[in-house]
């Protein structure tokens, strides 16, 4: 068994390793909550003159230039009144996109718990094959110190009979071999094995769904681009808020995932090859 424990060992530190990862990835406030921070602000209310357009040129008793300068001033004040309506529905258009870029951030939650859930169950499953191996040592000493007493106990029995000093029975039927499969840490190993799939799936899809945002988040912001200081607003907020916490998930998803798919040993005599995702 002194190979499993060299491999519980190798195991165990790398094990360690992910928990830190999977802390450190997510220690991060929720990429949902800066969402948030950056809807308040598109939410604000933003003051804007009032606009009224009046036509109520004279152009019966009013001077020329005075009808012109009227008519000059009442369209621009409905070109203004334009280009408010235009800003207004380009600002409606921005928000709309931010809340999609939010609602799709959600994903990064479930994500998080499952890779919580699945980490915490791999240290679990770890320490199940050292229980399992410990037990294994144990039973196998007991085995062999009990085979050991039986043959001086049968060889003593003999000696007695052979003397004729009296009748004292041999132990029999009593099973000290080892059963195959009765404690298994192959079938440990197994629900370790899968649970390292799981985790290492959801790192994967995680880093992906990282890279996806990314790309979303970056169309949003040429979009922003040329609203004027709203625009800019919205742009910084996303530059500074969300792209520096998804290039953080990318970058740390990567090292965790290489870890979880690369970095474990193989279980000693396993025939097959190392787990790959």
């Amino acid at each position: 068994m002194s190979t499993i424990g060299g491999w519980i060992g190798s195991a165990a530190r790398v094990v360690s390793k992910v928990v830190r990862g999977v802390h450190q990835l997510l220690s991060d406030a929720p990429v949902t909550d800066e969402y948030r921070q950056v809807i308040r602000v598109m939410d604000a209310p933003v003051s804007q003159p009032a606009t009224s357009v009046r036509l109520d040129v004279d152009f019966m008793n009013a001077a020329m230039r005075q009808t012109q300068q009227r008519a000059d001033e009442a369209l621009r004040q409905v070109e203004e009144h334009r280009q408010q309506q235009i800003e207004m529905q380009r600002r409606l258009v921005l928000r709309s996109q931010v809340m999609e870029l939010a609602l799709q951030a959600s994903a990064f939650d479930r994500f998080a718990n499952n890779i919580q859930l699945h980490a915490a169950n791999l240290n679990i499953h770890l320490q199940n094959i050292r229980n399992i191996s410990g037990l294994v040592e144990d039973v196998n000493a007991l085995r062999f110190g009990l085979k050991r007493t039986m043959g001086v106990v049968n060889h003593l029995a003999n000696i007695v009979n052979h003397a004729g000093i009296g009748r004292v029975e041999k132990l029999a039927g009593i099973d000290v071999e080892r059963e195959q499969g009765a404690i298994s840490i192959r079938a440990a190993h197994s629900a370790f094995e899968h649970t390292r799939g799981l985790l290492g799936g959801e790192i994967g899809a995680m880093i992906e769904l990282a890279e996806q945002h990314l790309r979303d988040v970056r169309k949003v912001q040429m979009d922003a681009c040329g609203q004027g200081e709203f625009g800019r607003q919205i742009r910084d907020m996303l530059e500074t808020r969300i792209v520096p916490q998804l290039t953080r998930t990318r970058e740390m998803g990567l090292f965790l995932h290489n870890d979880v798919v690369c970095n474990f040993p193989l279980l000693p005599d396993q025939d097959n090859r190392p787990t790959r995702f």
